[in-house]
């Protein structure tokens, strides 16, 4: 349920990235279409609905 929402959210453009995350991307050499590629195309293999201040999940996908 989480993994959709968050899925329809980027799929309406509904989200944005926190600079530090952007930080960490530049850092790690990992383009942002790469993030959105995995959450749109994996898994959910754990969920955190207790997660401060929003549930989360952990996705694992495959990227080329």
């Amino acid at each position: 349920m989480i993994l959709k929402k968050i899925r329809n959210a980027i799929r309406n453009g509904q989200f944005e990235w926190k600079k530090h995350a952007l930080i960490r991307l530049a850092q790690r050499e990992i383009k942002q279409e790469t993030i959105i590629d995995a959450i749109l195309q994996g898994d959910t293999i754990e969920h955190y609905p207790k997660d401060r201040y929003f549930p989360s999940c952990l996705i694992f996908a495959m990227i080329k």
